[in-house]
């Protein structure tokens, strides 16, 4: 199980909306993973990865950063991007109210926002699609 917990700050005057905040980053595909994780710093952000579900909420359980929203992939082994919606969502804890973006090449928007989840996004999705987004939070 791979948590990754990256700081990289970029270039001064490239955050846009980040400073000590940071986006969870959830995808068992590790190429989605990556890419996401490269929008998030280029946003401003610190990442937190997770490979599924199980691993999103050790991570939440964890963490000692500030987490400003989730990037949720839908179809994940373990417990999939629904289940750990619903789970974060149920518990009675800071992240009850986390903004979760939901990201699929397969799911409905309705079936995602059904679960819990605040916003959807198709991949592929590019970084000023994620920059709305995260803005609008």
């Amino acid at each position: 199980a791979r948590l990754a917990d990256q700081h990289e700050g970029g270039p001064a005057g490239t955050a846009l909306m980040g400073t000590k905040e940071c986006i969870l980053v959830v995808d068992d595909e590790k190429l989605c993973q990556l890419v996401a994780e490269k929008i998030a710093k280029a946003l401003g952000y610190d990442v937190l990865s997770a490979l599924n579900g199980v691993e999103a909420l050790k991570a939440l359980e964890k963490t000692k950063k500030k987490v400003a929203a989730v990037l949720m992939d839908v179809h994940m082994p373990k417990m999939d991007g629904l289940q750990c919606t619903k789970e974060i969502r149920s518990r009675d804890w800071q992240y009850k109210d986390l903004l979760i973006i939901a990201t699929s090449a397969g799911a409905t928007e309705k079936k995602c926002l059904d679960a819990g989840m605040d916003k959807f996004v198709g991949k592929p999705f590019t970084k000023a699609t994620i920059g709305t987004l995260l803005k609008g939070r």
